[in-house]
């Protein structure tokens, strides 16, 4: 999300729009997606809740961008990844621990939670980070070209997974309270996403940059690729809806397996695709 808004904003701005446009046009959409979460999604995704989740971070993160975008870009960057690896830290000392238990409004911008019919799944500030990171690659990929992007994308995959290592391999701070029982893979695995710590990000984000860099360094980037890439909202504000008309139709729900699962996915990517 930050990576594509990076790359609209200096299209638009090459058309002559003007940064009071910019601004409103990020302002607008983002309460737009932000409000899909409990107008849209909720009612399928938790009947009688009012779920905030990806598109709340999403949508809040592009109101968020209006005022972060206009830092340097080396600014947002640090300010980014002292958010990533600093915000247990944050959490730790204004909670008194990871796991205590949050108000409202400290779940809506730092930890999630559930608040009598509020969930919160995805907390804006650590969510909003990741925003930052995407612009700086974005705006870094306009400037300097795929061929350097690749490079970019390389040494910080590696980076991110030595981190997740490290992280991982203590046992103790990165993971939001959450330690290993053992050496199993599923244990090193077992990573805090709700809200994402330290070693979720770096291995999730890391694994994401290497994906980036073969795709971008094989050329590999049209076809059904770029039409799912270019239609990412499109394509989630239906397909929970899809796969629970599916499975109520079939009934289903919640008993089918996890190959079933795969397939009705798989299904679903090609229903939605024309």
């Amino acid at each position: 999300a930050g990576a594509a808004l990076a790359l609209s904003v200096v299209r638009r701005r090459a058309a002559g729009e003007s940064e009071g446009a910019l601004d409103r046009f990020l302002l607008t959409r983002g309460l737009f997606i932000a409000a899909l979460d409990p107008l849209w999604m909720s009612w399928v995704m938790a009947p009688r809740h009012i779920l905030l989740q990806v598109l709340y971070a999403i949508g809040l993160g592009l109101v968020g961008m209006v005022a972060l975008r206009r830092l340097p870009d080396r600014w947002l960057l640090g300010l980014a990844l002292v958010t990533i690896v600093g915000g247990e830290a944050v959490i730790g000392i204004l909670l008194g621990g990871p796991r205590r238990a949050p108000t409202a409004a400290f779940g809506l911008l730092m930890t999630g939670g559930r608040f009598g019919s509020l969930i919160v799944g995805y907390p804006l500030v650590p969510w909003l980070a990741m925003m930052a990171l995407g612009w700086y690659f974005g705006g870094f990929l306009h400037r300097a070209g795929a061929a350097r992007a690749v490079r970019l994308l390389t040494a910080a995959g590696c980076a991110a997974l030595v981190v997740f290592v490290v992280v991982r391999g203590f046992n103790g701070y990165g993971n939001m309270g959450l330690r290993r029982d053992d050496a199993s893979l599923v244990q090193w695995l077992h990573v805090s996403k709700y809200p994402p710590s330290l070693s979720y990000t770096t291995l999730e984000l890391g694994l994401m940059a290497l994906a980036l860099a073969a795709l971008l360094g094989l050329g590999v980037g049209g076809g059904p690729l770029l039409v799912l890439g270019q239609t990412a909202l499109f394509y989630y504000v239906l397909h929970v809806h899809l796969l629970a008309l599916g499975a109520w139709a079939l009934g289903v729900q919640h008993r089918a397996g996890l190959g079933a699962t795969y397939g009705a996915a798989g299904a679903t990517v090609l229903v939605l695709y024309p």
